[in-house]
């Protein structure tokens, strides 16, 4: 007998559809003799388990403090019935029923705020099953740390006094990336609670100076911020005292120092000066409108009001004081050239 012939096919995988039927067939022709011979085998595809993906993380860490959400994607048979859905986490103290918004069975998992740890790191599985069979698909999750080990300090003159300078520093900070990419804030509030003003925008500056310092208890804050949007803060507090009221015993020695070294002047009208203006700020220390930032700016113009060298002119005093009298409330009464 001749040696039977023999032949094959075969189908790559991912061809055939699950739970179809596919007939098969080989005819052999011997054409020497004309002969004709086919045979046919009929083939059913059986359900294959589902393929399971999970849509990647655009960031490579995730703040704790914000939602995280993770999305499974399924590709079943069609004659299945609807997978069942499970995920899992690697973090057995992590109850993913208690920390998701949208429960453990459902495509999409959504993680409360402060349900996963700084810096831990989680492998989150996502498993559908059917009757076929379970795929699984798994995804590497790394959160984020905020800043860590900072301190806010000021330095000022003792005691603090309003409109005097204060200089806010803002060190010791660490971060798992490297304390080279942090960008720091500043900000003041008033002592107790209340909303926070701030000092302008982020910079890699770790200084702040405050001008211009009001009166009163206040708090102030220091903030690191790193690449992936954490953000820690340190605080200290401090007390402004009000800037003490402007007497001929303090007004007098000040002006008359100024004066001194750009020329003479009559010290019997100088004194008189000083002894009027000092009155009246101080009869009118209640009134808003008398406040250090007005006092300042008046005092230097008294003292700017000539060129170095020459003598200030006694009228052109007079006339900036009353100025400062009018705005404080005492009316330019007050000063007589």
């Amino acid at each position: 007998l001749p040696a039977p012939a023999t032949c094959g096919w075969q189908v790559a995988a991912g061809i055939l559809i699950p739970s179809h039927v596919y007939w098969f067939g080989v005819t052999v022709v011997a054409a020497a003799q004309n002969e004709t011979a086919s045979s046919r085998v009929a083939v059913t595809v059986s359900p294959s388990a589902p393929a399971v993906s999970i849509r990647p993380l655009l960031a490579t860490k995730h703040n704790p403090s914000e939602e995280l959400l993770l999305i499974g994607l399924v590709n079943a048979s069609m004659d299945l019935s609807n997978p069942s859905l499970a995920w899992s986490v690697s973090s057995p103290e992590t109850d993913l029923a208690a920390a998701s918004s949208t429960g453990a069975g459902s495509l999409m998992l959504a993680l409360r705020p402060g349900a996963l740890q700084p810096g831990g790191e989680y492998i989150f599985t996502l498993t559908a099953s059917t009757l076929a069979g379970a795929g699984s698909s798994s995804i590497f999750v790394r959160m984020n740390r905020a800043p860590y080990g900072g301190a806010c300090r000021a330095e000022y003159a003792s005691p603090a006094l309003e409109l005097a300078p204060v200089r806010i520093f803002s060190s010791g900070w660490q971060d798992d990336d490297g304390a080279d990419g942090l960008v720091f804030s500043f900000a003041l509030a008033p002592a107790g609670g209340g909303q926070a003003m701030p000092f302008g925008g982020r910079s890699y500056l770790q200084q702040q100076e405050w001008t211009g310092a009001k009166r009163g208890a206040w708090t102030l804050l220091c903030y690191a911020h790193d690449a992936y949007g954490g953000t820690s803060v340190a605080s200290t507090a401090m007390i402004v005292e009000p800037a003490p009221s402007l007497d001929a015993e303090i007004f007098s020695p000040l002006l008359g120092q100024a004066v001194l070294a750009k020329g003479v002047l009559d010290i019997d009208r100088l004194a008189t000066l000083a002894d009027t203006v000092a009155s009246a700020l101080n009869a009118n220390e209640a009134d808003p409108r008398v406040d250090a930032t007005l006092r300042t700016f008046f005092l230097s113009s008294l003292l700017d009001s000539q060129p170095l060298g020459q003598s200030p002119e006694p009228d052109s005093l007079l006339a900036t004081a009353g100025a400062l009298l009018a705005l404080g409330g005492a009316g330019e009464g007050g000063l007589q050239a």
